[in-house]
């Protein structure tokens, strides 16, 4: 059971929750506060104070004052006008992650959102309905409004479903679970629909998803150096915590670790003075990149746990105060600053594949081949990992910097933050790939050097991969064995702790 309060939640939590589909409940201080600033809101518009988005018209039309019994025609047009998003499908993890946000903002109590709206949408998330939600349509400022447009399109009844994973309309979803739409009035639309949500869901979901590749790099790492004769010293404990970088001292253990039974380190392939850098600088290279990613993991559990609409409640004093918390700036530049750290991880995966494929630089057979000529061997998985690389070089040009101005001028900048989020896990995707080719390459350089000179640590992790991944005696279908590797890799990751030496 995941309990909400509007704070504390991290993302390592928020991750488990989602995996494991649990059941989700607001603590009684969370409804209080709820009800509280519900309460509040009916009061300041009962005292006939014009409120943004309750008894005005929204964005450049905010100057039109609309009369109170419209209220509820406002909201519904408010969020049937607003439900344009398009593209694919939004991955149900990330719409459902969405939700349960949205509740944790409502959970602090300073949205004016009707308890009863809260209810419904908590049902949405214990009832198993995930509204269909695509992935276009948000620009990070008033929130990711046409996103979040879609969820509230089904609390009215409106649009589609998935219902135990099977596509409905919205209103069949909610009878089938035995719920009734809600209608909205007052702020009700507009809680529902601004705020930053979506970004942070799937913003959470790549954080997460980033440090399990980080750590399958580490592990890849310290096997290259091994098969590849590489030196202990750039590992030296002093050395590395010269920079005062806590990811930087944590590879470097990490690797120190990994290697430290290993017969293979210490005897270089050539007589080489230094190791190259894409050896060399391990420590600082990963370091970096923990770094960064550490960084933005605290700029998304801050988000995940801000109410992020527009106006907020004051439920103690009675005011209701327009504001610019919807506004996804730090979000969407901690998650660029993320797309270059993961964009680098895949750059040192695919250098250690150019070295470990090229015989003049391993002293292994080239490509790998057993009996090269008459097989290309491994050849072939350098291209398709530059292939993914080359698009991940494109994608982190950075969305924050190409703000958009809407709304007839009236909301002049926008952070893009859930193209950010949108290229973070595209980069992903494209990472698994490169991941999975070095994989396949390290378990063949190994194979060759024989893994009964390796490490402990790597003699462990090669015979649980050859349960799974075959070895490559002569050509043979490739794909077959890349997708088995990327699906072991991700299935091993649990496994991989940066503080234990065995993985």
């Amino acid at each position: 059971m995941l309990l909400l309060s509007g704070e504390g939640l991290t993302v390592e939590r928020f991750i488990r929750a989602l995996k494991d589909k649990e059941k989700v409940k607001l603590t009684d201080s969370a409804w209080r506060n709820i009800h509280n600033s519900y309460e509040a809101l009916r009061r300041v518009v009962d005292s006939g104070q014009i409120v943004y988005g309750v008894n005005t018209g929204v964005g450049e039309l905010a100057r039109v004052i609309l009369p109170l019994e419209q209220s509820k025609e406002f909201q519904k047009k408010l969020v049937l006008s607003h439900s344009v998003s398009m593209g694919e499908p939004l991955a149900e993890e990330v719409v459902r992650g969405a939700m349960i946000l949205r509740l944790n903002a409502f959970a602090r109590g300073y949205s004016g959102v009707n308890p009863d709206i809260v209810n419904l949408l908590l049902a949405f998330v214990n009832n198993n309905i995930t509204p269909l939600v695509r992935e276009i349509g948000s620009l990070g400022a008033s929130g990711d409004l046409g996103l979040l447009a879609g969820i509230a399109s089904n609390i009215i009844g409106e649009g589609e479903a998935y219902y135990n994973g099977r596509l409905m309309p919205a209103k069949y979803a909610l009878t089938m679970a035995g719920l009734k739409p809600v209608e909205l009035s007052l702020k009700d639309g507009l809680a529902l629909i601004n705020g930053t949500s979506f970004t942070s869901s799937m913003g959470a979901i790549a954080i997460y998803n980033s440090f399990v590749q980080f750590r399958i790099e580490s592990l890849l790492s310290a096997i290259t150096v091994e098969v590849l004769g590489g030196s202990s010293a750039p590992f030296n404990h002093k050395i590395n915590a010269l920079r005062a970088s806590k990811g930087q001292a944590l590879v470097a253990r990490y690797i120190r670790n990994f290697i430290k039974d290993s017969a293979l380190i210490d005897k270089p392939i050539s007589q080489r003075i230094q190791d190259p850098y894409s050896l060399r600088c391990i420590p600082q290279i990963l370091g970096g990149i923990y770094d960064v990613l550490d960084f933005a993991e605290g700029v998304v559990t801050r988000e995940m746990n801000t109410p992020s609409d527009n106006p907020l409640v004051l439920a103690g004093e009675d005011k209701v105060l327009s504001c610019g918390n919807f506004h996804a700036e730090a979000i969407a530049l901690a998650l660029d600053s993320a797309s270059l750290a993961c964009a680098e991880l895949g750059s040192i995966s695919e250098r250690h594949i150019n070295r470990l494929l090229d015989p003049n630089l391993s002293g292994l057979p080239a490509f790998l081949a057993k009996s090269g000529g008459i097989n290309s061997g491994l050849m072939l998985l350098h291209y398709t990992a530059w292939d993914a690389l080359a698009e991940n070089k494109v994608l982190t040009h950075p969305a924050a910097t190409g703000t958009a101005s809407v709304s007839a001028q009236q909301e002049d900048h926008s952070s893009l933050g859930f193209l950010s989020a949108r290229k973070l896990t595209r980069i992903l995707k494209n990472n698994w790939i490169i991941l999975a080719a070095e994989n396949v390459c390290a378990l063949q350089s190994l194979d060759f050097r024989n893994p009964i000179y390796a490490s402990s640590a790597a003699r462990s992790f090669h015979a649980q991969a050859r349960k799974r991944i075959q070895v490559i005696d002569e050509d043979v279908l490739m794909y077959p064995i890349l997708d088995t590797s990327l699906d072991f890799l991700k299935q091993f990751s649990g496994a991989i702790s940066l503080d234990n030496s065995n993985f």
